[in-house]
């Protein structure tokens, strides 16, 4: 998966990212577990580029993807 982030400053991030869900059950029932990898030319936002990130991802009540993503350290 690739995506470009706007931030509630305006800067822009590129993520990509891949992981594993279990799909043998219904669409959304299930989380997604994946592995970001961020990039961008931001100033305010340049130590996104030397993380290694794990999230979760799961939908909302109005079906709406939302991800949980957390630093490695």
């Amino acid at each position: 998966m690739r995506a470009l982030l706007e931030t509630h400053d305006g800067a822009l991030i590129y993520v990509q990212y891949k992981g594993r869900t279990d799909a043998t059950g219904r669409v959304g029932t299930t989380p997604a577990y994946v592995t970001p990898i961020f990039e961008t030319g931001d100033e305010r936002y340049l130590w996104l580029n030397a993380i290694q990130a794990v999230g979760k991802s799961g939908l909302s009540d109005l079906k709406l993807a939302h991800y949980d993503w957390y630093e490695l350290r």
